[in-house]
């Protein structure tokens, strides 16, 4: 069984996990939903101060971990883009949550623990709709950037993908693009994201078939940090696995079998990143 956010967060709640910066946001109970500028995935807004709280709990298992009989199994935060504010690409936050609904079905089958960050719209709410009916768009309630990765780290995420599709005026682009998360410096906030986003760029390019595909931090490619990135305690990837701003991928993008095969490349991608995890401590 996969978590969403309604059924994990009472728990969340009293864990000592839950950060101060959201103290107001979650623990308080103050409305999430009132409007909070936040960088943009696809615009390109300047960065804001880091808001993280460094009393977080600590990052859960990762690369040269040994694993044990008794290791419970890898534990995966699934972030659908969007909504951060009211009225934010909206389109492209219902086919994030139609991918993030297979992905979680295909690793609970697999036996992985998922946990997904919102909870607005339920799977069966997401069967054969229309991706521009604007009263489906209307029940999209946004979840604040800060608060997304706080939920994963509060979770006790061992990884954590932010799943999006991108948008640009010039509606021939197409590509795939994958990115992890540095600091100005350059420095990198997880080290094993390199990794993860190698593997997804791979698995994900050959299914989405895009016109050739980026890899790379969020400094270098977008000149600031993904907040979700920035912020989580957990290895970390953003995909953008093509873009809904080209009509003709627009149109394959609303096929229920094009997004499941998009959540079967993430989740072969998760598959290979454990495995080879696995393979590193087993010969140790």
């Amino acid at each position: 069984m996969f978590s969403r956010r309604s059924n994990a967060l009472p728990a969340l709640l009293n864990s000592a996990a839950c950060f101060a910066v959201l103290t107001f946001v979650i623990c308080a109970g103050a409305d999430p939903n009132l409007p909070r500028q936040a960088p943009s995935v696809i615009e390109g807004e300047p960065p804001r101060e880091d808001m993280a709280d460094d009393s977080g709990p600590e990052p859960a298992r990762g690369a040269g971990e040994t694993p044990s009989e008794e290791s419970p199994p890898p534990r995966v935060c699934l972030d659908p883009g969007h909504p951060s504010e009211p009225g934010d690409k909206l389109f492209e936050a219902l086919i994030n949550r139609k991918v993030a609904f297979y992905l979680a079905e295909l690793l609970s089958s697999a036996g992985y623990e998922t946990f997904i960050t919102v909870d607005d719209l339920s799977p069966e709410e997401l069967e054969d709709i229309d991706f521009e009916d604007e009263e489906l768009q209307s029940r999209l309630v946004p979840v604040w950037l800060e608060q997304r990765a706080a939920l994963c780290n509060a979770w006790g995420a061992d990884i954590t993908i932010s799943i999006h599709h991108n948008h640009s005026p010039i509606g021939y682009l197409n590509h795939t693009a994958i990115f992890w998360g540095e600091d100005a410096e350059g420095t990198l906030r997880h080290e094993d994201a390199p990794r993860l986003a190698r593997i997804a760029e791979h698995h994900l390019a050959r299914a989405m078939a895009t016109r050739g595909s980026r890899l790379g931090s969020d400094q270098a490619y977008l000149r600031f940090s993904l907040t979700v990135l920035e912020q989580s305690a957990s290895t970390a990837i953003l995909t953008e696995a093509s873009f809904y701003s080209n009509p003709a991928e627009r149109r394959r993008l609303k096929r229920d079998h094009y997004l499941r095969k998009e959540a079967e490349a993430i989740f072969a991608s998760i598959e290979e990143y454990f495995s080879k995890i696995d393979e590193e401590a087993a010969a140790q």
